[in-house]
């Protein structure tokens, strides 16, 4: 086992974020902002990490439905795709409402718990056409790695001028009272 992850440690900078950005828990998000961090340069953080991110979409696509139906067959199985589907179903009045442009942003917004997994859990729980769902999930998780591309790349060049964890900080703080604040104004 060790020896397998020296293996990946020693693999190319691209091939790391390829890797990593298939993955469901860090997905392009935390390849992107990892190959970034690692030197390597934006666009070349972008392409790997795409690519990678494609690669799991087209046989979530065709069986996860499948597998799905079969192991709810199952008692062991039932209670934590009971969950999973619960979890996708949060997302589901957006989709239902938009269609695949609903799809799209759900897959395009770079925030924890969308992406390219969530958009094929979705697509499959809402029985929503292979082409139409693919072409959503493929441009939303283009748009994603634009979005974190830009602000890993932002903040990588701000943090390199001088105070520029200062700025970041700054940011960071008017973004935290702009949120918690934007419900009392519509009262």
């Amino acid at each position: 086992m060790e020896a397998w992850i020296a293996d990946l440690a020693e693999m190319p900078v691209g091939w790391q974020v390829f890797l990593l950005s298939m993955l469901p828990v860090t997905e392009l998000r935390g390849a992107i902002v990892l190959g970034i961090a690692w030197g390597m340069p934006p666009l070349e953080v972008f392409l790997w990490a795409v690519a990678g991110n494609f690669v799991p979409v087209v046989p979530l696509l065709l069986v996860l439905g499948w597998g799905y139906r079969h192991l709810m067959r199952h008692p062991f199985f039932s209670r934590p795709l009971r969950w999973l589907a619960g979890y996708g179903a949060r997302n589901e009045e957006k989709v239902r409402r938009y269609g695949w442009l609903g799809l799209m942003l759900l897959v395009a917004v770079p925030l924890p718990g969308t992406g390219v997994w969530t958009g094929c859990l979705v697509a499959t729980l809402l029985a929503l056409p292979f082409w139409p769902s693919l072409a959503a999930i493929t441009l939303g998780e283009i748009i994603a790695g634009i979005l974190v591309s830009l602000v890993a790349s932002s903040v990588l060049a701000l943090s390199s001028l001088r105070y520029g964890e200062y700025v970041i900080i700054a940011i960071l703080v008017v973004l935290f009272f702009f949120w918690l604040f934007r419900g009392r104004h519509r009262k």
